[in-house]
């Protein structure tokens, strides 16, 4: 009980009470706090429309990688095509990225506590729920062969979100990163940053485009979701705490933007250019926009501090829109759910360049749309104070037993 008392992270600003909106994940409003830091009282809305953003370059992503068309083969009539599909699915693990540090951005100089795990929990468990009950209903979507085993384990809800799941791992390491973080210095903090690049970024992308060596796997360098999210927290640490002329400045960040955006078409595009029906080079460009890319990250980073530094003001919409958009996910990001959405739209039927770019574009914003709809009223207006009370009761409930408070 000490030890986990110890975890607890002390902000280095005064204290106020208000009702608090947790900017982590999603906007939504978790439970009443009595104790946040003055410095976010004002909600500046520039991070909740890079949410917005982000969210929506998500839904891009999986347009292009969930739908119906072929990006792993090559012909001579659709080439075209398949450079656009690899343009929109680049959007994806960039928006990811960017969603995890703006959580981590806010979480850093946050006290932890598990009402946050258990909001997160409670609201998956309720989609996946939900989902699979009208969908079991309507006899539409369900495997016959879902048994009642594959619901129950290895936890307790139909479906996994692999997001959910490597997000909850990070919020719980949580704790011990903010112990490592306040008691380090801005050198000790880079170094970690370095050590961190090389093994869960660098090498992994050098095993992927040079792969052969024997007795090698990624598994040992410790590359997977849940670490590039605590990579990710380690990042957003750094600029949330250590800020400089040079990091200030939007104008920076800009060009890095334009550059990292560069890099990253050349990188997906060239495997494409030299690929032709008898040597494909595909894999390649799936390998330069995968999760733990380096120009991902690079162009992930860019994005979000060139958004930190551009400052909008408060604007209610936004911040309204913003809400939902950890529902868009887990509504459209859904294991039976997302078939049927993708397999209706049928994006092999887009066969051109421009085809592909307009229709993407088009259906990954009529899902948004819809998804923020359900979200709002199915939601927040019906269910979000019984799911703000449970996560309160059982967050206060783990906070005392485990932590002590």
């Amino acid at each position: 009980m000490v030890l986990l008392q110890q975890f607890q992270f002390l902000p280095l600003y005064k204290k106020s009470s208000y009702t608090f909106y947790d900017n982590s994940i999603g906007g939504f409003q978790i439970f009443s706090y009595s104790a946040h830091y003055k410095v976010l009282t004002r909600r500046s809305s520039n991070l909740e429309l890079l949410r917005i953003l982000s969210m929506f370059m998500i839904v891009v992503h999986h347009f292009a990688f969930h739908g119906t068309f072929d990006f792993k083969t090559i012909t001579n009539t659709n080439q075209g095509a398949l450079l656009a599909t690899l343009i929109l699915e680049s959007f994806g693990k960039v928006g990811v990225a960017i969603f995890v540090l703006i959580g981590a951005y806010f979480l850093v100089e946050k006290s932890f506590s598990f009402k946050r795990v258990m909001n997160l929990v409670i609201l998956t468990s309720f989609y996946s729920i939900i989902i699979y009950i009208i969908l079991r209903v309507l006899k539409f979507g369900i495997p016959n062969d879902y048994l009642w085993t594959k619901i129950i384990f290895p936890y307790p809800i139909p479906t996994n979100y692999w997001f959910v799941t490597s997000y909850i791992v990070m919020l719980l390491s949580m704790p011990m990163l903010n112990i490592v973080i306040r008691n380090i210095n801005q050198r000790k903090h880079l170094y970690i940053l370095l050590f961190l690049t090389v093994f869960i970024v660098v090498i992994p992308d050098l095993y992927s485009y040079f792969p052969g060596k024997m007795d090698i796997w990624i598994g040992q360098f410790g590359a997977t979701d849940a670490t590039y999210f605590i990579y990710l927290y380690f990042i957003a640490s750094y600029f949330r705490l250590y800020s400089s002329k040079l990091t200030r400045k939007w104008e920076y960040w800009l060009i890095l933007v334009v550059i990292g955006n560069i890099l990253l078409f050349i990188s997906y595009s060239l495997p494409l250019f030299i690929s032709d029906a008898t040597h494909n080079y595909l894999n390649y460009s799936q390998l330069m926009i995968g999760q733990n890319s380096t120009v991902i990250t690079m162009v992930a980073v860019s994005i979000f501090m060139l958004f930190v530094n551009i400052n909008i003001g408060k604007v209610r919409c936004i911040n309204y829109i913003s809400a939902s958009m950890f529902g868009v996910y887990l509504l459209h990001e859904n294991s039976f759910l997302r078939p049927i959405i993708w397999n209706y739209i049928n994006n092999n039927r887009f066969t051109t360049f421009t085809s592909m770019i307009i229709n993407g574009l088009k259906y990954s914003f009529l899902i948004f749309i819809i998804c923020i709809l359900i979200d709002i009223v199915f939601r927040r207006i019906l269910f979000e104070k019984k799911i703000n009370k449970l996560s309160l009761k059982l967050g206060n409930y783990l906070d005392k037993k485990l932590l002590g408070k």
